[in-house]
């Protein structure tokens, strides 16, 4: 049933379902900041650039697998390429925000990949523990903080 419901929405809605998260997270972020005496003003126009940006891609038609065949990359190297972007992007959010934020997402998208999976079980444990261990250590860390 989830598969077929993947299949229905298909790469390329995936694909500006993802700009139009990155680009609104990104841009809430900075600009609540400018509007720091109104955020609601900051989410207003974060969520309007989001869109217009998603709309943009999604009317020129920019398609993802081109983008990278022109610089060279076929699927094969992608799949080589994609976990080493995925190991520099778990390291520098251990950095940024602590190894229990890193526990916390790491540990959600494994089991939400966990579906796919060959073995599922494995997966899904092996995230359900990361989870947890980051709920636990996050947990930790704001009860230190509260006690400061």
């Amino acid at each position: 049933m989830f598969e077929d419901f993947l299949y229905r929405i298909g790469p390329s809605n995936i694909f500006l379902i993802l700009i139009f998260l990155i680009s609104f997270i990104a841009l809430h972020y900075s600009l609540t900041r400018v509007f720091n005496k109104q955020p609601a003003s900051g989410s207003i126009l974060a969520i309007l650039f989001a869109i217009g940006i998603t709309y943009s891609i999604w009317w020129y038609g920019f398609d993802i697998q081109s983008f990278f065949y022109g610089f060279g990359f076929d699927i094969d190297t992608l799949y080589l390429i994609a976990p080493i972007v995925l190991i520099i992007i778990m390291i520098i959010i251990g950095f940024l925000f602590g190894i229990s934020i890193l526990f916390l997402i790491f540990g959600l998208l494994l089991t939400v990949l966990s579906y796919w999976a060959y073995e599922k079980v494995i997966v899904f444990a092996i995230g359900a523990v990361l989870f947890i261990a980051g709920l636990i250590m996050l947990s930790k860390k704001l009860k230190k903080r509260k006690t400061q």
